[in-house]
């Protein structure tokens, strides 16, 4: 099954947060599923971060890391996103 997580979703799971359900950690840890996230996920993250409107365990450049070590697809923005809205 496929999963495009939405961004607390991808916070609270890489800051061990117990606002997630056993259940989607579950999904989420399956390598069965294949787990994407948005660069928009990402890019809301740096932007509260920098404006210190969000306070993570993590420093950005460690929850990239985590990221791009994992089993999670980053998907880009592409010029036909922007000419559907």
């Amino acid at each position: 099954m496929k999963y495009l997580l939405d961004t607390h979703v991808v916070i609270w799971y890489f800051e061990d947060s117990s606002e997630l359900s056993s259940q989607i950690i579950e999904i989420i840890d399956s390598s069965e599923n294949i787990k994407y996230i948005s660069y928009i996920s990402l890019w809301e993250i740096a932007i509260k971060m920098n404006l210190k409107k969000l306070d993570l365990k993590l420093t950005l450049s460690e929850l990239l890391n985590k990221i791009q070590n994992s089993e999670f697809n980053i998907l880009q923005i592409e010029d036909e996103h922007l000419s559907n809205c």
